[in-house]
């Protein structure tokens, strides 16, 4: 993933979501997805997500309910929790092209969205540190919006 972004709000951003852990995930709706980072930050995915572990895909948002052969259907939230709760993101990269994420998690588990839709919001997330708040947006066709705002974030 390119990394030649420059904006100072977005660098803060990465460099201020390090260390966090997910300790919260809920399925908001057939689409959108809530990944809770303490009360430091969060992701709000509404585009197609997986986590992979050991280079493969361990998990991804469409096997929520799915059989699969297994003895009951997979219950996504929990399975997410199981692979990257209480682990401390190590990185986010955006995509310069597509503005596709990845957050990647100290036991080389990730995290990826997949920025679908040359028009809609795929995902956005913010992080909260020293009364301020950044919430980076994906836009539709692979931009990104940064604002930086004085505050605690929205819950």
């Amino acid at each position: 993933m390119s990394e030649s972004r420059t904006d100072t709000s977005l660098g803060k951003f990465k460099e201020w979501f390090r260390g966090a852990q997910c300790w919260e995930i809920q399925r908001l709706s057939s689409a959108v997805w809530w990944f809770r980072f303490g009360d430091a930050a969060a992701v709000n995915l509404a585009c197609p997500w997986r986590i992979l572990k050991g280079g493969k895909i361990a998990l991804a948002r469409d096997d929520d309910g799915q059989k699969f052969g297994l003895s009951k259907p997979i219950d996504t939230e929990a399975e997410a929790l199981r692979l990257i709760g209480g682990n401390p993101a190590t990185s986010v990269e955006i995509e310069d092209r597509t503005a596709d994420l990845r957050i990647k998690f100290a036991d080389g588990v990730e995290l990826e969205a997949f920025n679908h839709s040359s028009g809609y919001e795929a995902w956005n997330a913010w992080v909260y540190k020293n009364s301020t708040t950044i919430d980076v947006i994906a836009l539709g066709g692979g931009d990104i919006a940064v604002w930086q705002l004085p505050g605690k974030p929205y819950k």
